[in-house]
Formats: C-alpha cells, structure tokens, sequence
C-alpha cells in the first residue's frame, strides 16, 4: 500500500514469477511495464490496470487508469514531434541548397 518500500527490482521479479509478461504499454491482462519510477500493472482479475508511482523506493501513489486514452495521448505526441522533425528537416535542406558548396552539385 500507500507508503510501503520495494525496489523495483524486487517488483520486477515478482510480476515475472507470477507470468506477468513486460511491455511498452499495458492494454490486456497479465502485463505490466516499468518506465522511471512508474509501474503499470493489469492484473488478470481486474476490469483496468493500475498505476503505481514511486517516490524513490517508497509508493506514492497508485490509482487505475485507462490504457486506450494514455495510448491515444502517446500516439498524439508522436505525431508532433515527427511533424517537428519533418518541417525541421525541410528548413535543413533548404538552407544546405543556400551554401554556396551545395549549388555546384
């Protein structure tokens, strides 16, 4: 509960002895994920997955959550940065085309 220590390790090894399988993002039963100090977890016997956050080694907070709209929220930050990175590249080859090196080619 709220307060208790575990390392991470030790939480790893016990979803791993009870056939938990670890991935990116959990969205069925029986996974969990580790990022930082956050653990997800989707027990085989509830309706949603759970997360628990760390301070340290200390819990600080566990709450449930939906998968689809923290999926959804990633999905749309990808697509902004790779929007970023696509008009970043434009402005590149644009000014690469401007050196004098470049209009020789």
């Amino acid at each position: 509960g709220l307060g208790e220590s575990y390392t991470l390790d030790f939480i790893d090894e016990v979803f791993m002895e009870y056939g938990f399988e670890k991935v990116d993002f959990v969205y069925e039963p029986g996974q969990y994920a580790m990022r930082g100090g956050i653990v997800d977890v989707f027990s085989f016997s509830l309706d949603y997955p759970y997360r628990i956050e760390f301070f340290g080694e200390e819990i600080d907070s566990i709450r449930k959550f939906d998968p689809r709209r923290c999926l959804r929220r990633w999905l749309r930050a990808l697509w902004w940065k790779e929007c970023f990175l696509l008009e970043w590249l434009k402005c590149f080859y644009r000014e690469l085309r401007s050196l004098p090196i470049c209009q020789l080619l």
